[in-house]
C-alpha cells in the first residue's frame, strides 16, 4: 500500500516548468538522500551504544541499517545521475556535494564489510565502531558542501521553505514521499532485527 502511494505521488504531481518530467525524480531523490544521511547516524549511534553498553539489538540495528542505509545511498546516486545529465548534460561531475555523497557510499560499504567479518571475529567491534565514527565526519559535509564550496548541485529546498522555493501543490508530496520512505525503510530494518532476534539469543 505504501509504495502503491508513493508511486502515484510520483506519476500525477504536476510537472515543473523548467525542468518538465525528469523533475518527478525529486520524489524519489530526495528521500533517498535524507535516508542515506539519517541512516548512517543511526548506524554510528547504534555502534557507539553496542561498544559502551553492550547492547546486542544495536548491533543488529546498526547491521539493518548500514545496508538500508547503503541501498539509499545508491539509489540517490543513480537518480541524481539521471537529474543531473537532463539538467546539466553530464551524468557525473567531481562536484563537492557528489563527491562527498559518494564517499559516504564507500563508508556505508567499508561498514557492512568490516560488519561482516567481526560476525566472523576477525575484528573486534571497536573497530567497527571506528569505521562508523569516520563516516560521521563526511555527513556535515554533505550538507554544508553547497554553501562551503562552487557545488552545481543546488542547496536544500526544504531548509529554506521561508523564501518559497517550492510550491505547496509539488511540495506536500515530496513530504508525503519522504514520511512513506522512512515507514518502508523502517519496516525492512525492524524485519531484519526480528529475524536475527529469532537465530541469535538476546542479551545485554
Amino acid at each position: 500500500m505504501t509504495i502503491f502511494i508513493t508511486s502515484w505521488i510520483c506519476w500525477f504531481v504536476p510537472a515543473d516548468e523548467t525542468q518538465g518530467e525528469v523533475f518527478r525524480l525529486i520524489y524519489l531523490h530526495v528521500p533517498m538522500a535524507i535516508g542515506a544521511l539519517l541512516l548512517y547516524l543511526v548506524v554510528a549511534g547504534c555502534s557507539i551504544m553496542h561498544w559502551v553498553l553492550r547492547i546486542k539489538v544495536a548491533d543488529w540495528i546498526a547491521s539493518a541499517s548500514a545496508k538500508m542505509g547503503a541501498t539509499c545511498c545508491a539509489l540517490a546516486l543513480m537518480t541524481g545521475s539521471v537529474w543531473g545529465y537532463y539538467t546539466w548534460g553530464t551524468w557525473w561531475v567531481w562536484d563537492a556535494r557528489l563527491t562527498s555523497f559518494l564517499m559516504l557510499f564507500f563508508l556505508y560499504l567499508a561498514y557492512i564489510a568490516v560488519d561482516r567479518a567481526s560476525q566472523k571475529h576477525l575484528v573486534s567491534k571497536q573497530v567497527l565502531m571506528i569505521v562508523s565514527l569516520i563516516g560521521v565526519v563526511d555527513i556535515p559535509l554533505i550538507h554544508y558542501s553547497v554553501t562551503w564550496w562552487q557545488s552545481l548541485h543546488q542547496g536544500s529546498t526544504l531548509l529554506r521553505l521561508s523564501d518559497n522555493t517550492m510550491p505547496w501543490d509539488m511540495l506536500w508530496p515530496l513530504l508525503m514521499t519522504i514520511v512513506l520512505s522512512a515507514l518502508i525503510v523502517t519496516s525492512f530494518i525492524a524485519r531484519s532485527v526480528l529475524h536475527r532476534s529469532g537465530h541469535e539469543p538476546v542479551s545485554l
